[in-house]
């Protein structure tokens, strides 16, 4: 891939991963809390009621410093990653890509990933469910201490469920924006709200694929060590023994209404960037 062709997905993918977190991370604290206390709650409102009424409405941001600090490399390194695989699959002079060879780049997307977001998404989530500072003082000082006492493997705990997570699911995001933007972006057309309504529904899609796998992720990154000693095997059998094949889609209403507004404005965000940076950035 060209160099200017790779700053330029970083640049765009980062920002871009920016705007999804600051508008889905409330919905983003519901969908942990229910995942992870499943008996607290009956339904998204009613977790969203209980945590406003008793830590303020400022508490939906708990954690937000671990996705904001590493949005940047993840979005980057994730449409920098879609980049390559188009440029892998494509042949020369190609202009448009098939669907299956769209897929496949998303794959390689996804895979480029998990490197980063597991210890994110571990930190992320205990700052999500811990009350009044209990444990950990922030960012730092839950990844200082997870460190402290586990080392590395402490850090990424829930790779595999992250990995199994965010490959297929990639894949799809990325297939079904491309297929959406076809459809609906004919070639006289300025690029406007599409890519709001294919990056919303791409979103929904991610989340539909992704979800059992995330709540299974989110399970075992929130438990102590050793309470899952055959990782996904285990944490599969302790979901769906208590909640059934239902319980790997606990926290799917908030899921869902975060993702076409995150999403939407992830891809929208995106495409202004790459627009303006072809316009006024002609040396990258």
């Amino acid at each position: 891939m060209p160099q200017e062709s790779t700053l330029k997905y970083l640049i765009a993918g980062g920002v871009g991963g920016i705007f999804t977190v600051l508008t889905g991370h409330p919905l983003d604290t519901v969908k942990v809390l229910m995942q992870t206390k499943p008996n607290h709650y009956k339904g998204t409102w009613d977790a969203l009621r209980k945590v406003m009424s008793q830590e303020g409405s400022i508490s939906l941001y708990k954690g937000v410093m671990a996705p904001l600090l590493t949005v940047v490399p993840v979005f980057a390194v994730g449409f920098l990653g879609y980049g390559y695989g188009k440029d892998l699959v494509s042949e020369p002079d190609q202009e448009q890509l098939t669907g299956p060879q769209v897929l496949f780049a998303g794959l390689i997307s996804g895979a480029s990933t998990t490197i980063i977001t597991v210890p994110a998404e571990r930190i992320k989530c205990l700052l999500q469910l811990q009350v009044d500072h209990a444990r950990y003082n922030g960012f730092m000082d839950c990844g200082i201490k997870l460190w402290k006492h586990g080392g590395i493997r402490n850090l990424y705990v829930g790779t595999t469920a992250t990995f199994l997570r965010d490959v297929p699911a990639t894949g799809l995001y990325f297939f079904a924006y491309e297929e959406i933007m076809r459809a609906v972006v004919n070639d006289s057309d300025n690029v406007t709200w599409q890519p709001l309504l294919a990056g919303g529904c791409a979103g929904v899609i991610n989340w539909v694929v992704s979800m059992p796998f995330d709540t299974m992720k989110s399970k075992m990154q929130t438990a102590s060590l050793g309470k899952y000693p055959q990782g996904l095997r285990s944490v599969y059998v302790d979901i769906t023994r208590k909640d059934g094949f239902v319980g790997l889609y606990r926290g799917i209403s908030p899921v869902l209404i975060r993702a076409f507004p995150a999403n939407a404005a992830c891809f929208w965000v995106y495409e202004i960037c790459m627009s303006l940076l072809d316009k006024y950035v002609s040396w990258l």
